[in-house]
């Protein structure tokens, strides 16, 4: 369940924002149709987004009733994963990433804005990290991406791209879509070389071509020739 920014409405428009909103409005049906597992990691990042973006842009205490309910969401989303888990995840650790969101309070007591937001970027990137696959090579211990971590970025800058684009800051809205974009192709990618599930691929594909224009160039992690950049019509 995607939950709103109650600044939403409030801020003026900012430039590039029906390109954007047509990209939100693509991308959330995807997710929405994602299987439960992947849902889940949707949610999780979609509330991650918001709680961060929010504390970065308006200084939000952590006793903030709409804070409550991000963290409540995140947590609530991580544990019901934990039920869904398949190979190779199964072992997963997601104990770490719970407990971060259980010690926001007490462990940001003290910090500005900007920390407290880094903080939840840092829980974000501890749950990706774990959404990897570990692999070893002759050149030690790797992380490979796989298809439900590219799930939880599309999340994560799905929600930072709703706040920021409420609030009418320009510059993170764009960063937000880029990364929302690059997230998307990656995901692509990953269902594409590795076999993984990235549902709906004929939608997120629309969702990308239709901000492809600013959008960043991902670089793909399959070992073939990349793909040739969309254009914008």
């Amino acid at each position: 369940m995607l939950r709103r920014s109650r600044f939403a409405g409030t801020a003026p428009a900012v430039r590039g924002a029906r390109s954007l909103a047509r990209v939100l409005a693509m991308a959330a049906p995807s997710a929405a149709r994602a299987n439960q597992a992947q849902q889940r990691i949707v949610d999780t990042g979609v509330n991650l987004g918001l709680w961060q973006v929010q504390v970065r842009l308006f200084d939000t205490p952590a006793t903030d009733p709409a804070m409550i309910a991000y963290a409540t969401f995140a947590f609530d989303a991580i544990t019901q994963l934990v039920d869904l888990l398949q190979p190779p995840f199964e072992d997963l650790d997601l104990q770490s990433v719970l407990d971060r969101i259980a010690r926001y309070p007490e462990a940001t007591s003290r910090m500005l804005a900007a920390h407290r937001a880094s903080y939840v970027a840092g829980i974000y990137k501890v749950f990706r990290s774990r959404l990897s696959v570990l692999y070893l090579s002759t050149r030690g211990r790797h992380a490979g991406p796989t298809c439900a971590s590219a799930f939880l970025e599309v999340g994560y800058h799905l929600g930072r791209a709703q706040v920021a684009l409420f609030a009418g800051d320009a510059y993170l809205a764009s960063n937000a879509r880029s990364m929302l974009l690059q997230a998307i192709r990656l995901g692509l990618d990953h269902a594409s070389c590795i076999g993984c599930l990235f549902d709906t691929e004929r939608v997120w594909a629309s969702a990308s071509r239709t901000g492809a224009g600013s959008a960043s160039t991902a670089q793909s992690p399959c070992p073939r020739p990349p793909r040739s950049p969309a254009r914008s019509s």
